[in-house]
């Protein structure tokens, strides 16, 4: 991602020097058994979804893995890779298999041949009951190129997969899903200069879905399914009004999501100006979920720290009065309440949670980055704290 607001780039800001140093955080660190090909750096990003056909939790995530940029970018960028993993029991987890896999590339985006890596990262996963049965399972995900070690939103969307089942997400077809600001045309043919790992035209574009998304750069999507309608999040930046969204879209069921006109925006949820009233820059990083019928929406807020703007500050968990209205329970100020807050190592990278009222043994997950004089090292916790 680009310096103007989003993960990477304040993960960027952080990665400057080569000591790892990692220090003790609230909640217990979650390890995936079988991580072994990709993470080497650690893990970020979880989204968790349950299959309710065997009660198996499936979780996706993104891993870091330093092969591809100790070939060939050094020490300041990270090859990041979306996986899957699944658990019988909310606490254990097992490795199974790649979404989307990080490679390396020398490409001529900008004139000249430059060291890029084509990457994956900030997935949710969602078990759709109302879909037809081969798309039932969906996993969505931002997909980035990094050029010579600086993020492109010009070479990058949010991309989908379908498939009946979840193991059969990592074999599924990606599809270019939704397109955002500074999308360039060049990455719709796959023998163009960027050598995109998958061709053709996003089917959506952020702007389509809502015009005053058409100055805004669109990623940290998150699914959410129930009966009679499937629900998309976004962390949106406008770049020219520098003005922070996170939107929530719905498609009714069976929801035909390829079809721009199957998507209706419902509200924005988080903004610049709720951030700001609440104390913070914005809000980053959703994830909705649902416990005994009360549907949620976890973010992360946004602060400035030591020069970096975009600083993940913790999650907020706030619930939907009404998630077809999109209106939040407010409190006595008027802003959405907080039902809970999970925070990590204090003065760390940290945020970027997800949930399942099946993990109660776990609690809320959240992401860490702790990084002492750079490089750092990411890591996934288990907060031990659930939903009231």
């Amino acid at each position: 991602m680009l310096v103007t607001g989003f993960k990477l780039a304040a993960m960027l800001v952080l990665l400057c020097s080569c000591v790892i140093k990692e220090k003790k955080a609230p909640g217990t660190k979650l390890d995936i058994a079988g991580m072994d090909t990709d993470g080497g750096y650690g893990v970020f990003d979880p989204a968790v979804a349950q299959d309710p056909l065997t009660s198996r939790l499936w979780l996706t995530y993104s891993a870091i893995d330093p092969a591809g940029a100790d070939q060939w970018l050094g020490k300041f960028n990270r090859a990041v890779s979306s996986r899957l993993a699944f658990s019988e029991d909310g606490i254990n987890w097992q490795d199974t298999a790649s979404i989307s896999p990080a490679t390396a590339e020398t490409l001529d985006v900008s004139g000249s041949s430059q060291r890029a890596i084509w990457g994956s990262e900030t997935s949710s996963i969602v078990y759709d009951r109302s879909a037809p049965e081969k798309e039932r399972w969906k996993v969505i995900w931002h997909r980035f190129l990094t050029v010579e070690g600086l993020p492109r939103f010009d070479f990058g969307w949010l991309s989908i997969k379908v498939s009946a089942t979840a193991e059969g997400l990592s074999t599924a077809s990606e599809e270019k899903f939704i397109s955002s600001y500074l999308y360039s045309d060049i990455n719709d043919s796959r023998n163009s200069r960027s050598r995109p790992p998958v061709g053709g035209a996003p089917v959506l574009t952020a702007g389509s879905m809502l015009n005053e998304l058409s100055t805004s750069i669109c990623v940290e999507p998150a699914l959410f399914a129930t009966d009679s309608a499937l629900y998309l999040a976004m962390a949106c930046n406008d770049i020219e009004h520098k003005f922070w969204r996170i939107p929530l879209f719905r498609c009714q069921s069976p929801c035909n999501y390829r079809s721009p006109n199957s998507w209706s925006h419902v509200a924005n949820l988080l903004t610049t100006d709720v951030g700001r009233s609440m104390g913070f820059k914005a809000f980053s990083a959703p994830s909705l979920f649902e416990k005994d019928g009360r549907k949620f929406i976890i973010a992360t807020p946004v602060v400035e720290k030591d020069g970096n703007d975009s600083h993940y500050s913790g999650c907020h968990v706030f619930e939907f009065s009404d998630i077809d209205a999109g209106t939040l329970i407010q409190d006595q100020s008027g802003n959405p309440q907080v039902i809970k807050t999970i925070g990590g190592l204090s003065g760390s990278f940290h945020g970027a949670c997800g949930y399942h009222a099946g993990m109660e043994g776990s609690g809320i997950l959240y992401s860490q980055l702790w990084v002492e004089h750079a490089l750092g090292f990411f890591s996934i916790y288990k907060s031990h704290q659930n939903v009231p």
